[in-house]
């Protein structure tokens, strides 16, 4: 599945792609016994969640900065949501094993109290301010 393979390839360090691979097993295993339903579902509901739409765009205009808001496409956006997600569960203390973190960081968006949907609502907010901008790209 592309959107798996993408979240593997993101939580993959110098090349070890099957620890990555049995981080996310475990992980899509734990939420699985938490929830009783289908953890594929789950992370896509997550991902979709916590996936920005606009990114902030440094522009350059005469003596000024300005952050000018444009698009993302869908592989932006779950990368971006991907990186957020495993910020958050990083910073998580409860649980000691990465696949506890991750698995209750995935279930945290879903509720709808994660670090990564701060990261989102705050970009958005910084993209609407900004939205005056727009018409210089």
């Amino acid at each position: 599945n592309p959107i798996l393979k993408q979240l593997v390839n993101t939580i993959m360090k110098d090349g070890k792609k099957a620890r990555a691979e049995r981080f996310v097993a475990d992980a899509l295993l734990e939420i699985r016994t938490r929830t009783q339903s289908d953890p594929y579902l789950v992370v896509l509901d997550a991902l979709e969640l916590a996936s920005p739409i606009l990114k902030l765009t440094a522009i350059k205009k005469g003596s000024k900065v300005l952050q000018v808001p444009s698009p993302m496409t869908e592989r932006q956006r779950r990368r971006k949501a991907i990186v957020w997600i495993l910020e958050a569960s990083d910073k998580r203390r409860g649980e000691k094993k990465f696949k506890d973190r991750l698995a209750s960081e995935f279930l945290a968006v879903v509720n709808g109290n994660s670090g990564a949907l701060a990261k989102k609502n705050q970009l958005h907010k910084m993209a609407l301010a900004n939205r005056a901008n727009a018409s210089l790209k």
